[in-house]
């Protein structure tokens, strides 16, 4: 997905339990580099007082996200999570592209 957006793009929010799961985390620096955006790793477990896709914290790693484009690929449960908190920040539905699926067990 990322490889594809066309035009700015300002930053990409990468999501993953450890710094060690984070397998694509050399391609998208690349990328980030290479587009002139900032790249946010985001670790850790999510807890009451760790909201990675709070409303705050996206706010806080993107100031300006509700007058900006949002794709968002990840598993149903985080997806869904971020999208209450786009909507909270007022980023149009046109505004949001989400890819949600399920991992396989």
């Amino acid at each position: 997905m990322v490889q594809d957006l066309d035009g700015p793009v300002s930053a990409f929010l990468y999501r993953a339990r450890t710094p060690g799961d984070a397998v694509l985390i050399g391609e998208l620096r690349d990328l980030a580099q290479s587009r002139g955006a900032r790249l946010h790793l985001l670790t850790g477990r999510t807890t009451e007082g760790s909201q990675p896709f709070s409303p705050e914290n996206l706010r806080g790693l993107v100031p300006d996200i509700a007058e900006r484009d949002v794709y968002l690929c990840g598993p149903a449960a985080m997806a869904a999570t971020a999208e209450r908190s786009l909507r909270a920040l007022r980023v149009p539905a046109r505004h949001r592209h989400v890819e949600a699926f399920r991992l396989g067990v």
